[in-house]
């Protein structure tokens, strides 16, 4: 037996368990001081490994960050595409989508944070080829618009739009500006943005 492939076995198996650790670390600094401010050396001790252990996964912290978002983006539009999927009807589905936006926040606020709030600007480079939950409410507003139940309308206006007022009510509940939990808001946003978007002959 060869025992240098076994222990080469083993300090991998220890390499991959430290992983989510620092994935948990990173996301956390990463939503509290920014990608730039951040440090290799601050997420190695707030994952309470070595920095090298850092670098047998990621060639440094922009990788790592781009690894994150890039996961999860992708996560969190495949996740509102399964909650969305068999919900007819335009407004009921913007508002399973605002539900489904809300359910992460309070689910994975630090994470929701980095996502939406933290690093659209520190990330711009990596944001075209990146899946995207805007383009889940895009959609939305498209098959809304060929339905004849919303007015017709630029698409990347509207999501903006919408994922505008839907993000900004979570960073203001997590300001403390506002008292009330997200699902307070579920409804009056959704009449609040449909109002906005529906044709006039939509009830």
């Amino acid at each position: 037996m060869n025992t240098e492939s076994v222990s080469l076995g083993k300090d991998t198996k220890v390499l991959e368990t430290k992983k989510p650790a620092i994935i948990e670390a990173a996301i956390r600094l990463f939503s509290e001081k920014g990608i730039r401010a951040t440090t290799i050396k601050d997420i190695a001790g707030e994952a309470g490994v070595a920095e090298g252990t850092l670098y047998c996964h990621w060639k440094g912290k922009d990788e790592l960050a781009q690894e994150i978002f890039y996961d999860n983006m992708k996560r969190f539009k495949q996740d509102l595409e399964k909650k969305l999927h068999g919900v007819t009807g335009t407004k009921n589905r913007l508002k399973h989508a605002i539900i489904a936006f809300y359910a992460f926040a309070h689910r994975e606020p630090l994470l929701y944070k980095f996502l939406i709030l933290s690093s659209h600007y520190e990330l711009r480079t990596l944001l075209p080829k990146t899946p995207k939950p805007l383009e889940v409410i895009v959609e939305i507003v498209r098959e809304g618009i060929v339905s004849g139940e919303l007015k017709a309308i630029e698409l990347p206006f509207a999501g903006a739009m919408i994922v505008g007022a839907i993000t900004k009510l979570s960073d203001f509940k997590r300001m403390g500006v506002l008292e009330k939990e997200l699902d307070a808001y579920i409804d009056p946003v959704t009449d609040f943005l449909w109002d906005a978007l529906k044709t006039r002959q939509t009830a």
